[in-house]
């Protein structure tokens, strides 16, 4: 065997650490799609962690995202209210205006009839005291909740945007006491049942 020269070794070995980095160079660029993902999954969860911390507002008033089907966002509190268990303004219904546009502006309103039907049949209720106030804890199909407190001494009443079609001065309310929540017209009492909770 004969012995190899040194510009023979050093060109070997240049070809061989040549061969070593484009290896490395096709091995890195194979874990490319690996490292974005990685690093996309790292800031996407930074990114739903913030967003879940995050209050998002209208007109300085923050609402919340229940995951209902309907894609309906809910107030955090009442119009009036400073913190969801207030319960010191109550307002009466009129076919004037919305309460809710009138009160927070632009981009408010009453929920309607089917808003308050959607709550009813997605959400999880439960009976509960908040800062000493009496309610329920709606919780959405997200996890996320808002807090219905109890508007007199057995139970709430919210009053919806939906009108009585036979009446059209008169609209239609969401009524509840332990166990159980209707929507009645508040003129006629005409029943639309909404079950148990």
């Amino acid at each position: 065997m004969k012995s190899l020269d040194m510009d023979t070794l050093l060109s070997i070995l240049i070809i061989i650490l040549f061969f070593v980095a484009f290896g490395a160079v096709i091995g890195f660029i194979g874990m490319i799609p690996s490292i974005v993902s990685f690093l996309y999954d790292s800031c996407k969860e930074k990114i739903q962690e913030k967003n879940e911390k995050k209050k998002f507002t209208i007109n300085g008033h923050e609402w919340i995202n229940l995951g209902l089907p309907s894609g309906t966002k809910w107030a955090t509190c009442n119009v009036g209210s400073k913190y969801p268990a207030d319960t010191s303004i109550c307002y009466i219904w009129t076919q004037e205006y919305d309460t809710a546009t009138r009160m927070w502006g632009d981009g408010w309103r009453m929920p309607t009839a089917e808003e308050f039907y959607e709550l009813k049949q997605v959400c999880a209720w439960t009976l509960t005291m908040l800062n000493g106030e009496k309610g329920y804890l709606v919780t959405g199909p997200n996890g996320k909740s808002i807090f219905l407190p109890y508007t007199w001494g057995m139970g709430g009443e919210y009053w919806t945007s939906t009108r009585n079609k036979m009446y059209s001065q008169c609209a239609w309310y969401f009524l509840f006491t332990e166990g159980i929540g209707q929507i009645f017209n508040k003129e006629d009492y005409d029943l639309n049942s909404m079950g148990e909770f």
